[in-house]
């Protein structure tokens, strides 16, 4: 005989328990799926952009070229007198008496040194003779027969050709121009040591006194070489 385990009439009181206890177990079910944390964030099909960072190319950089250096030119003088060691220089171009002299070891103490023009700007050759204060009283300065007014002068005041060198010349050297006596050739002296060398011939024509038609009679005999 088979025994049905709801054949016999279960007490109210248990039907009404198991049937709370089955809605319990309903509601608590549906509680757990719908507490979810607000925290947690589910994230799907985000597309992930890469920065476009543009490609900065170096170039080559090239090295500054270096300038050469210009190689400084020289004169040689001769400088003697009332020096401390005197001899033959070489001394850069363009360089003055007060140079020179500076080169040779500077003045004796028995130098006359407002004697000679230390402004005056040497030349490849010179002679520059620095008195005494015995010499320039006694207007006796050592010379060689080529030194120039001033106590410079030059080894060669005429060139191969004859003519004469207008840069280098000496008063008497000058005098030998046509037209040209002491006076002048002083003056011309002063311009040049006031001014430099002649650049031309036909700027010996800026001294004083001599114009186009003294330029004439001397242009032949004249070199600034």
């Amino acid at each position: 005989m088979k025994h049905n385990l709801f054949s016999k009439k279960m007490p109210v009181g248990w039907m009404i328990l198991l049937v709370i206890l089955l809605t319990a177990d309903a509601l608590t079910g549906c509680t757990r799926r719908s507490e979810i944390p607000d925290s947690v964030i589910t994230v799907e099909n985000i597309p992930l952009y890469e920065e476009n960072i543009e490609e900065v190319k170096v170039g080559e950089v090239t090295a500054p070229k270096e300038e050469p250096i210009p190689e400084e030119k020289v004169i040689c003088v001769h400088i003697c007198g009332a020096v401390v060691s005197p001899g033959v220089y070489e001394i850069p171009q363009g360089s003055r008496v007060y140079e020179a002299v500076m080169a040779a070891g500077g003045y004796r103490d028995d130098a006359d040194e407002d004697y000679v023009n230390q402004a005056l700007v040497l030349n490849d050759s010179d002679k520059l003779v620095i008195p005494t204060l015995a010499d320039t009283e006694a207007m006796v300065i050592p010379s060689d027969g080529k030194v120039r007014e001033f106590g410079v002068g030059s080894g060669d005041p005429k060139t191969e050709s004859g003519k004469v060198n207008i840069n280098t010349a000496g008063v008497e050297e000058l005098c030998t121009l046509s037209g040209i006596g002491e006076a002048r050739a002083k003056v011309i002296i002063s311009y040049r040591d006031s001014n430099g060398p002649f650049g031309s011939i036909e700027d010996i024509m800026n001294v004083s006194g001599i114009k186009q038609a003294s330029f004439d009679r001397i242009k032949n005999d004249i070199c600034v070489n």
